[in-house]
């Protein structure tokens, strides 16, 4: 029956079908092959779309929307150039830590490269930076903005287990952290080691600190965010709101950087992004609620067990899968389409579940700068007017052997992941 599912759900995607269609369609063609009802059907998709958390997607979506109209990374760029801007590659350590400071406000990857980009690079390639690192080092730092939290894919991840999404979001800070010191350890190599990361003008400490005063408002966007979560003072959706309220008001009355007619297409596209999500979470679940009634999941760990597979070669094989669909398949698609079948398994197995999430969204960093489907290649090479694709993916090669490492460092040494949601 397993393979039935996954032959079925393969063919479609092999031919064009829509990922939302492709996952109901497979989970609606099992229950008729099997001759079960179909009365699940239109019961699950309403459950799938009232699940609270998911109200926090398209608030953080449109939050990510009004960050990068408002061009907040600017200001957050610049204040982090006057602070370290003076050490070796202080420039690339500035872009990773903007980066960072911005992953823990817009949730996507995407956003943060575009956002960070479109300041970092051009001062980079005024100061003499090469081209490729340059573009290597946005598109890799971009890779935070899912795994330091508020992370969009955590929620697609709770939507689909049940899994707290407060203890996920916990269980991204530390490796989130680590990954940027790793960019940034390489950064300072790179700058002693080749000598092609020109020193830049330094500030003094009270003219960083005079500087910084005048962008508080930008630089608090991220603790309120998440200092009310962790606060316990409102829920991970609530914090979404209030920062996604914040962001328009920062943007309108503060830098004046937007109008108020300009919310409006922001809206929309929202809307059209959040809509295209909900139904692949809701084909998602209902291929969940199949897998789980005909006992799919069982018919794999009996197939592993008959094999003498341990928990360990489960997953050094589905991380594998994800790095091959991250070359063709969007984030939100590889998660939606292999969590239904993959999670069972993991618990099964007795793999903790927010470990497993902590890889999985790592890997999803790695499908955001592997060609050809890649989407920060495509971010790098809209906001530079670059031409070269094999130029900017010179440049990212680096970073996924950085991302490797850090995933790797998670599988080994799983308190990484469990031990802040578990104090």
């Amino acid at each position: 029956m397993s393979f039935l599912l996954l032959g079925i759900l393969a063919l479609l995607l092999v031919i064009g079908t829509p990922v939302a269609f492709a996952l109901s369609a497979t989970a609606i063609l099992m229950l008729w092959v099997t001759g079960d009802s179909m009365a699940v059907v239109p019961q699950v998709i309403f459950d799938s779309l009232s699940i609270y958390e998911l109200a926090a997607v398209p608030l953080f979506v449109l939050m990510s929307q009004v960050l990068v109209a408002g061009k907040i990374g600017d200001h957050l760029f610049e204040v982090m150039n006057r602070w370290v801007g003076h050490f070796p590659g202080g420039l690339g350590i500035a872009t990773v830590l903007s980066c960072g400071f911005f992953a823990a406000v817009a949730g996507s990857s995407t956003t943060t490269a575009a956002t960070v980009g479109t300041s970092a690079i051009p001062a980079m390639k005024k100061h003499g930076y090469p081209k490729r690192f340059s573009y290597g080092l946005v598109a890799g730092g971009g890779t935070l903005g899912i795994l330091i939290p508020p992370s969009i894919p955590f929620v697609l991840y709770s939507a689909i287990t049940g899994a707290s999404v407060g203890h996920l979001y916990l269980a991204g800070v530390l490796p989130g952290l680590v990954m940027m010191c790793v960019f940034i350890a390489y950064v300072v190599g790179y700058a002693k080691w080749t000598g092609k990361l020109p020193d830049v003008a330094s500030f003094t400490w009270r003219e960083a600190l005079s500087f910084s005063r005048m962008h508080v408002g930008a630089l608090a966007l991220p603790f309120i965010v998440l200092g009310s979560i962790y606060s316990g003072i409102v829920t991970p959706t609530e914090a979404a709101a209030i920062g996604a309220s914040y962001s328009i008001l920062l943007s309108l009355f503060h830098y004046r950087s937007i109008k108020i007619v300009d919310l409006l297409p922001m809206f929309l596209d929202t809307v059209k992004v959040s809509v295209m999500l909900l139904f692949i979470i809701a084909g998602a679940l209902l291929l969940a609620r199949v897998v789980t009634t005909l006992q799919i999941a069982q018919e794999i760990i009996g197939g592993l067990a008959a094999l003498g597979t341990s928990k360990w070669v489960f997953l050094i094989l589905i991380n594998i899968i994800w790095i091959l669909m991250g070359d063709f398949l969007d984030v939100a698609s590889i998660m939606l389409i292999t969590l239904p079948i993959a999670y069972p398994v993991t618990v099964a197995l007795g793999i903790d579940p927010i470990w497993f999430a902590v890889m999985m969204v790592i890997n999803m960093e790695l499908a955001t700068i592997t060609p050809p489907v890649g989407l920060n290649l495509f971010v790098i090479m809209g906001i530079t007017g670059e031409k070269d694709f094999m130029e900017v993916l010179k440049g990212t090669v680096p970073f996924m052997v950085l991302i490797t490492f850090v995933l790797v460092l998670v599988m080994v040494f799983p308190p990484l992941a469990t031990w802040l949601p578990r104090h």
